[in-house]
């Protein structure tokens, strides 16, 4: 089979197939300059999903969240500003976390207990090392993240994540 220069495939000519394409990527660009991109709190989930994500890591069991208990508070139009205190367990591992408004940001308050190697604050931007007094408590303030949870690896090298808490 020999190829016709006269197909109708080639009647048009390549420049005629790269204008409409380039007339075609013109409508499109117009088209986006135009729409909305995703809301800030979709953008940052799917940022930490994607860059903390960790098959290997074991889901602690929320195990009690003072949020649960001032949902009448909410539907009956008071406000709270006590302080969020959330526990953890999985494994040989208990987190306790308090979380606490400030004027800037969140401070975030904890107790770690069990085999801990260590422990990082995950948000959003990135992941920060928690430093643990002799005890296991530790205290970060001004957490800007409106998302955060906690990674701790245990000294036999699990990993063990809270879920994300919206600060």
């Amino acid at each position: 089979m020999t190829h016709d220069a006269t197909s109708p495939t080639d009647a048009a000519g390549p420049d005629a197939d790269g204008a409409a394409l380039e007339a075609l990527m013109g409508r499109l660009r117009g088209l986006a300059d135009h729409v909305d991109g995703p809301p800030p709190l979709v953008t940052d989930l799917a940022r930490a999903a994607f860059e903390t994500r960790d098959f290997d890591a074991e889901l602690a069991v929320l195990t009690a969240d003072s949020d649960v208990d001032t949902l009448a508070l909410v539907r009956s139009g008071e406000t709270t500003t006590a302080p969020r205190m959330v526990s953890f367990e999985a494994h040989s591992v208990t987190v306790e976390l308090q979380l606490d408004r400030q004027e800037i940001g969140m401070a975030v308050a904890g107790l770690v207990l069990g085999p801990v190697e260590s422990v990082e604050l995950e948000t959003a931007d990135g992941r920060t090392p928690v430093i643990l007094d002799g005890r296991g408590w530790f205290r970060l303030d001004a957490v800007a993240a409106q998302h955060v949870r906690l990674r701790v690896r245990t000294g036999a090298g699990t990993v063990v994540t809270t879920e994300w808490l919206r600060t």
